[in-house]
């Protein structure tokens, strides 16, 4: 059987390496709908227009789920760490209380 290290303080850097993607995507795709929005603008009319808005839609929605993604496991991760942290202190203070 492997023996599982873990450290959390690598889980808090981790998480926050997450945290930071995550929002330097939701910030890169607000930048990117500006630009769209300038670039085609209320005047591209027609079959094509309604097509790139279709998979405009599909693309950003799926973006959107990944920034959602690497929020969720940047908060997994931050409670993982947390609940080592808590698991090791815990152990800690009940060998330091048991005499040995």
């Amino acid at each position: 059987m492997a023996d599982l290290h873990v450290t959390p303080e690598v889980l808090r850097e981790v998480s926050t390496e997450f945290g930071t993607a995550a929002e330097q995507l939701r910030a890169s795709l607000g930048s990117l709908d500006i630009e769209v929005a300038q670039m085609l603008g209320p005047s591209w009319t027609g079959s094509a227009a309604s097509a790139y808005d279709a998979v405009w839609r599909e693309w950003h929605e799926g973006s959107s789920k990944v920034v959602q993604g690497l929020r969720a496991m940047s908060e997994l991760l931050a409670t993982a760490a947390a609940r080592y942290s808590g698991t090791d202190r815990d152990g800690g203070v009940s060998i330091a209380g048991s005499g040995l």
